[in-house]
């Protein structure tokens, strides 16, 4: 059976922005569950451009 993951997004691309540690965090606690992938999606490490129409 392939093993299930799941993304945990930190969307905030702020300077100084709070999420990083909520992140981690859950992260830290979901990492106890058995037969579960988490990996942590950080925005910040993807280069976003806003798009207008």
């Amino acid at each position: 059976m392939t093993e299930l993951r799941i993304g945990i997004i930190l969307a905030s691309i702020r300077p100084g922005r709070n999420g990083k540690a909520v992140a981690d965090w859950v992260l830290e606690q979901a990492q106890d569950r058995d037969g579960v992938k988490y990996e942590l999606i950080d925005l910040l490490d993807y280069p976003l451009q806003a798009r207008c129409s």
